[in-house]
């Protein structure tokens, strides 16, 4: 490869930032394409496919999926007919005789065949190139990944997912991307510097996309089993992949310092709203969306604990798994003064009116973290946030019962995630106690 600090091409050797400015192709899109084997020349030159990159590291609008064509009638032929614009030209699409019930029948057939993306499918099948693939598969995620009408984080992290692909093989055939092409996108991955859970993340999205074209039959199968070979990163492997930090349970005094005095907010309403939020996160082990879109409408008090099923924010709705969070008696009593001004359809933590004649503020998820590091950094300590209380609850779970499945049901995940995600030193308490009964 190269040397990346002087790149020789027509004539001249610049740095690789210096070629970047003059050809307007990223540095990592150069570094990328000639650590895959490509050409000096083909390196500098390739424009970037702009579909697929980033925009001032802002994360794309997701406009959702493009509505149906309308049925029309033809001026002169009298067929039932609709037309639209894609990859670069108008296509048609003609049903028979207007107003007939086979071209009823047929447009019927057609809006169905839209809404899961095979028209769009159909029209690249033969002859599709990777940027094909891509496209088709961010449309089939905008589809796929919603919930209650909106776009999930699933989406933007297949947009960053492909967009290396797109960069390097957007021109290749898709049915001739092989395991070698995607660890060379692999490796544009770790130039990046993400982190090797994240690298090993995408990499399966990646994998998966051409599963679902190997559905849609815009690759053969065997594409796909050839990118299933590629193993997965092992930690401890290679030096140059940077490991992701493990998030750990709020130090016990840095949630003290944040309680103190009027750290949280000057104002006591106000404040107490947030101290009831904080503790009761810490009893309930609640991710901050499930608290912040907490009603009296979605809680059952007629019996002790509390029920609380969690609807919008049950992150586990797409695998049919419920999500309830129980209340016992000491987030009962943070949740109690709340409760009693509190409509049935409105959100249990709110800001009380700042002033006469304003109206009650729903705290938000971006502000309750906001409150938070701002008392941190004027308590002095580090800044922790209100998602390291859900770890701390587990910690507590999992120490007091001893058991993967008594976390599991607090947390509302599986056994395996409760234990390798969120519980700290799991496992310690029961090495701890045997080796103090036996040892």
């Amino acid at each position: 490869m190269p040397n990346l600090r002087q790149i020789t091409h027509d004539g001249r050797t610049l740095c690789l930032k210096e070629w970047s400015q003059i050809t307007k192709v990223p540095t990592a899109t150069i570094a990328s394409r000639l650590k895959a084997g490509w050409s000096v020349a083909d390196a500098l030159t390739t424009p970037v496919d702009r579909r697929f990159s980033r925009r001032g590291g802002r994360r794309a609008k997701d406009a959702g999926p493009r509505p149906c064509p309308e049925l029309k009638k033809h001026p002169t032929s009298g067929l039932a007919f609709c037309t639209w614009y894609a990859n670069r030209k108008y296509n048609f699409r003609y049903f028979g005789k207007w107003g007939t019930p086979d071209a009823d029948r047929r447009y019927r057939r057609f809006v169905l065949e839209w809404a899961t993306g095979t028209v769009g499918a159909s029209l690249v099948a033969h002859g599709a190139v990777v940027a094909d693939v891509v496209k088709l598969w961010l449309e089939h995620c905008v589809r796929t990944y919603t919930k209650f009408g909106k776009p999930t984080s699933e989406v933007h992290c297949n947009r960053s997912a492909m967009r290396h692909m797109a960069d390097l093989y957007g021109d290749v055939p898709a049915a001739g991307f092989n395991t070698p092409m995607l660890r060379a996108v692999r490796e544009a991955m770790i130039d990046e510097g993400w982190v090797r859970k994240t690298v090993n993340d995408n990499i399966a999205r990646v994998v998966r996309a051409f599963g679902w074209a190997a559905g849609e039959q815009l690759v053969p199968q065997a594409v796909q089993q050839g990118l299933m070979l590629l193993e997965p990163l092992a930690a401890g492997r290679r030096e140059d992949i940077a490991e992701g930090e493990k998030v750990e349970p709020a130090p016990e005094e840095h949630i003290a310092a944040v309680l103190e005095g009027d750290r949280l907010h000057p104002t006591p309403g106000r404040r107490a709203v947030l101290v009831a939020m904080i503790r009761v996160q810490l009893y309930a082990g609640m991710r901050p969306g499930e608290l912040c879109s907490l009603r009296p409408v979605d809680l059952d008090r007629s019996q002790v604990p509390w029920r609380y099923e969690v609807t919008e924010y049950n992150k586990m709705l797409h695998k049919d798994v419920t999500r309830v969070v129980f209340f016992g008696p000491r987030a009962r009593a943070e949740l109690s003064p709340l409760l009693a001004v509190c409509g049935d359809e409105e959100n249990v933590f709110r800001f009380p009116p700042w002033r006469k004649g304003a109206s009650w503020t729903p705290v938000s998820v971006v502000s309750y973290r906001g409150r938070i590091a701002g008392a941190c950094e004027i308590a002095g300590v580090p800044v922790w946030t209100p998602n390291q209380l859900r770890h701390n609850r587990a910690t507590e779970v999992m120490d007091t019962y001893e058991s993967d499945q008594a976390t599991a049901a607090v947390l509302g995940n599986t056994p395996e995630v409760a234990r390798q995600v969120y519980a700290h030193r799991a496992g310690e308490s029961v090495a701890r106690r045997i080796a103090e009964e036996l040892g």
